[in-house]
């Protein structure tokens, strides 16, 4: 049985991303009803761009809620 995934591989002038439905960060009563802490929530993005721009080379200079979401496991 065929999935239907199609496999797309990463480059090193082109970076595939795969689409995750998820909370957006701007949803404060979203956040607040599944019990986020959202300091540390802030702390960790802040951590997370700080690699990619430091140690990765490479960063999302255009980061807006619309943009990034929190999956919540």
């Amino acid at each position: 049985m065929e999935s239907g995934l199609k496999f797309v591989q990463s480059t090193e002038r082109v970076l595939v991303m795969v689409y995750m439905d998820g909370l957006r960060l701007n949803d404060v009563a979203g956040l607040e009803a599944l019990g986020v802490n959202k300091q540390a929530l802030i702390e960790s993005i802040t951590c997370s761009y700080a690699h990619q721009i430091y140690v990765d080379g490479f960063f999302n200079a255009d980061p807006h809620p619309g943009k990034t979401s929190f999956l919540y496991l």
